[in-house]
């Protein structure tokens, strides 16, 4: 009976142990619903109140965690019982549906290690800023995509079955030294990108628009790059031809140039994902960095081969196209970018705030407009009953951000239509 005794209690320290286990979880992906991911995770620890103890550090500046890529977060989370520790790593939707469904050193992302964290924590929660080190290579644990993990190469079952957790917004966009907004349909888009450039009158129906525009735009491991090729029908996996800002000053860009394979010296990354890093298949690693570039004059620019040759002879007047998420393109509007149709629909982003209307808003969920798509939250597997808790308080806390900042996305529940996949015809 003593032995028995002795081995019950034994049994219940080990289960006591086990349930009070400290709990480590890796969020990766999309960009896109960054600030609401971050934000539901700050929420989440903060709605503890004064029993709060957390502490952070990201690799923005001072109170611009929500813009940050990398952060970690360690303290007493709600629903979870012992230290709770979160590291999020933002890397574009396809390469995050990667590292979940193909994990190992090639697809992993690179995640704060807690030594980044400050030595001290309250019920605030005390937060160390531009914090680029310790870093270390982690499985995720969870992705956010903006697209599909059809639009991807991963063929690893992922979970859950029905991911969606919003509605992601995109929108092309000109840049600064477009006159006027113009309408672009899927065939000009296809036309646009596929070569390179255009000219404008092929937007505007005006033979005299002779001005030349380039298509500019993001690598294949982003899930903007992945939507507007699904969403123009131009295809997902085919090769585009676009060109980045090289040189600037003085608020123009002075010269452009075709993405060279591997990425050259230009802001942008080479086209992995698929196996196709050729010249004009790369793009931006950043929509932050084409935002800015787009606010960029261009009225005398030199137009630069992959090689780095003088494409056209001469210095020109040129127009830059391309797409993005709702909140950049806020951003750029701001700045003097133009909003442009997309099939003769477009959004006007109302108001002195430059937000989505409600009749933005509304021409999203009824199916009028249709450049945008579904936000995803993966995993593998089956959920422990911690990261349940979390993925739970993930999901809520997202819908609630959106709610409140439509530019960065809808919720679900305000969609009145659905569409199949990514680029599939919108219907109820």
């Amino acid at each position: 009976m003593k032995l028995k005794h002795i081995l019950a209690a034994a049994m219940a320290l080990v289960l006591t142990a086990a349930a009070q286990a400290d709990v480590t979880i890796y969020v990766t992906g999309s960009t896109a619903f960054r600030a609401g991911t971050i934000d539901s995770i700050k929420n989440a620890y903060l709605s503890l109140g004064g029993s709060a103890s957390f502490k952070y550090a990201h690799d923005a500046a001072s109170g611009g965690v929500l813009g940050s890529t990398r952060s970690i977060w360690q303290g007493a989370f709600p629903g979870i019982t012992g230290t709770t520790t979160i590291a999020c790593t933002f890397t574009g939707s396809v390469e995050g549906v990667r590292a979940l469904g193909a994990p190992g050193v090639a697809n992993n992302a690179t995640y704060l290690t807690t030594a980044a964290l400050p030595g001290t924590s309250s019920s605030t929660g005390v937060e160390a800023f531009s914090v680029t080190s310790p870093t270390a290579q982690q499985n995720a644990t969870f992705a956010l995509s903006d697209v599909r993990q059809s639009s991807t190469p991963v063929t690893a079952s992922l979970q859950p079955a029905s991911p969606k957790v919003g509605v992601v917004v995109f929108t092309p966009i000109a840049s600064k030294s477009a006159t006027a907004s113009f309408n672009v349909t899927a065939q000009s888009f296809k036309a646009l990108f596929s070569k390179g450039n255009q000219p404008l009158s092929l937007f505007t129906n005006n033979s005299a628009d002779t001005t030349l525009v380039f298509a500019t735009g993001r690598n294949d491991g982003s899930g903007t790059r992945t939507t507007y090729l699904a969403e123009s029908g131009f295809g997902i996996t085919n090769l585009v031809n676009q060109y980045v800002v090289k040189a600037s000053g003085s608020g123009a860009m002075s010269q452009i140039q075709r993405v060279p394979a591997g990425g050259g010296s230009v802001p942008a990354n080479a086209s992995t994902v698929w196996g196709q890093d050729v010249d004009g298949n790369g793009g931006y690693n950043s929509g932050g960095t084409l935002r800015g570039d787009l606010q960029l004059t261009s009225t005398n620019v030199q137009v630069l081969d992959a090689d780095g040759s003088d494409l056209l002879g001469a210095n020109t007047p040129l127009i830059l196209v391309g797409v993005l998420g709702t909140a950049d393109a806020a951003t750029a509007k701001v700045g003097g970018a133009k909003i442009l149709n997309w099939n003769g629909v477009g959004l006007d982003f109302a108001g002195a705030s430059n937000t989505l209307s409600t009749t933005d808003i509304s021409k999203i969920a009824y199916g009028t407009y249709t450049m945008w798509s579904f936000e995803n939250l993966y995993y593998v597997g089956s959920l422990t009953t911690d990261q349940n808790t979390f993925y739970t308080a993930l999901k809520s806390g997202i819908t609630t951000r959106l709610t409140a900042n439509p530019n960065e996305g809808l919720p679900t529940t305000t969609m009145h239509v659905t569409r199949s996949d990514d680029g599939a015809p919108v219907a109820p």
